[in-house]
C-alpha cells in the first residue's frame, strides 16, 4: 500500500508539472478559461493528498518492523535460554517416606521443657525418603539428582524444616540403612539442629546438604547369593514381627524371635552363625 501511494504521488506531481506548463495536454478532460487553475487545482491536491498518505503508511510500516523486532529477539533469546539450562530430570524412585517430625527442641532436652512450653513449641517438621537411583553414576551425578529431590519437596511445602534421603541402586537393598550413601537437608546439615525460632520463621539461610557417601571395594561388595540371603532374612524378620499382637519390653521375646530367624537362615542355606553374621554386616555403612 505504501508503494502505491508513492507511485500516485509521483504521478499526481508529474501531471501537475505538465498541467501548468502545457494546460492543453488536459484539455480534452478539463475545458474552460481557467483550465490551468483548475489543473493546478486538482493535481496539487492530488499530489499532497498522496504525499500524506505515503507518509503516514512509511511510519506504520517502521513501528510494526520496530515492535516486532524485539519481541523475535525475546523469542530467541528464550529460546537459547533453554537449550543451554535444560531441567535436571530427577532420575530417582522414591521406594519409602518417614514422617518424623517433632517439636522443635534446638539445642536442648524435652526435659529441659515445661509442659506448658512443649504444647508452644512450633513443630519440626522432617522427612526421611529412601531413593533408588541408576548404578555406577558418579558422586556430582548423584548430587544433583538429590538437590533436585530436596527442590521438588519445598516446592511441595516450603514448611519442610529437615530432609533426610538414603540412596540405593538396587530396591532390593532399600531396608537396610543405605547401600550408596545419604543426604541431609538441614541447618548446617546437622539433622535435628532445628530451633523453635527456625521452624517459625523458615529462616534457610544457613541450611546445607550433607553428604556422606559408602566406599565400596571387592571385599564389601556383597555377591548376588549374599544379596538373596540378606533380603530373604529382612523378608522373614518382618513375616515374624507381623505376628506381634502387643508390643512387649521383655527381651526374651526379641531373643526368641532372633534365635527362630537364624535357624531358619542357617538351614535353609547350609551356612553357620559365623557366616550369616558376616553377611548382615558386610557392605554396610563404613
Amino acid at each position: 500500500m505504501n508503494t502505491l501511494f508513492l507511485l500516485l504521488f509521483l504521478a499526481s506531481f508529474i501531471c501537475l508539472i505538465i498541467g501548468l506548463t502545457k494546460p492543453a495536454t488536459f484539455s480534452r478532460f478539463i475545458k474552460g478559461k481557467s483550465a490551468r487553475k483548475n489543473i493546478g487545482l486538482i493535481f496539487g491536491i492530488a499530489t499532497l493528498v498522496f504525499f500524506i498518505l505515503y507518509v503516514a503508511t512509511a511510519n506504520t510500516s517502521d513501528k510494526k518492523t520496530t515492535t516486532q523486532s524485539p519481541s523475535s529477539t525475546k523469542t530467541t533469546a528464550s529460546q537459547e535460554s533453554k537449550t543451554v539450562e535444560p531441567k535436571i530430570a530427577a532420575a530417582y524412585k522414591t521406594v519409602a517416606t518417614e514422617d518424623l517430625s517433632m517439636k522443635a527442641l534446638g539445642n536442648k532436652k524435652l526435659s529441659d521443657y515445661s509442659s506448658s512450653e512443649i504444647s508452644k513449641l512450633p513443630t519440626d517438621k522432617r522427612y526421611q525418603f529412601r531413593i533408588v537411583i541408576e548404578k555406577n553414576l558418579d558422586q556430582d551425578s548423584i548430587k544433583k539428582i538429590i538437590e533436585s529431590l530436596i527442590s521438588d519437596k519445598r516446592s511441595e511445602d516450603s514448611d519442610i524444616d529437615e530432609l533426610t534421603i538414603f540412596i540405593y541402586d538396587d530396591e532390593k537393598d532399600a531396608k537396610e540403612p543405605y547401600t550408596i550413601g545419604k543426604a541431609i537437608w538441614s541447618p548446617g546439615g546437622v539433622w535435628g539442629s532445628v530451633t523453635p525460632e527456625i521452624a517459625s520463621s523458615n529462616n534457610r539461610a544457613n541450611y546445607i546438604t550433607n553428604y556422606e557417601f559408602v566406599t565400596k571395594t571387592t571385599t564389601n561388595t556383597l555377591t548376588d547369593r549374599e544379596k538373596e540371603i540378606r533380603n530373604d532374612y529382612n523378608n522373614k524378620l518382618d513375616e515374624l514381627l507381623a505376628k506381634q499382637t502387643e508390643w512387649s519390653s521383655d527381651s526374651s521375646t526379641d531373643d526368641a524371635i532372633n534365635k527362630e530367624l537364624e535357624d531358619y537362615i542357617m538351614k535353609k542355606y547350609s551356612i553357620t552363625k559365623d557366616e550369616l553374621d558376616k553377611i548382615m554386616v558386610k557392605g554396610l555403612i563404613q
